[in-house]
């Protein structure tokens, strides 16, 4: 038995989108937040298209009518820089760490 993929960051397969849209998830937001496709670090970039051409051919819809989920910006942007300074953090009051403090 073959078992295919359609999201791979989340390990969502084709039988998982059939059954959650048999158990009424049949637009994308909510079979996302059932299923956690297009949740992974792509956020949907590759698995979208095949997930609303699925659920467009089960349900019987026109795949214009099958709407991606809305693609949202973090909350805060964060640099890079500030997510790999090992030991820099600045103090509560925004001043670098001192020496030998962190």
């Amino acid at each position: 038995m073959t078992k295919t993929i359609l999201c791979l960051c989340r390990d969502v397969s084709e039988e998982d989108v059939r059954r959650a849209v048999a158990e009424g998830y049949d637009d994308l937001e909510t079979l996302k937040r059932f299923t956690g496709a297009c949740t992974g670090p792509c956020q949907g970039k590759t698995c979208v298209e095949a997930i609303r051409r699925l659920v467009a051919e089960l349900t019987g819809r026109d795949l214009a009518d099958v709407l991606a989920p809305p693609r949202r910006p973090p909350a805060a942007p964060v640099r890079l820089g500030t997510l790999a300074a090992e030991g820099d953090a600045p103090a509560a009051d925004g001043a670098p760490a001192a020496e030998g403090e962190a």
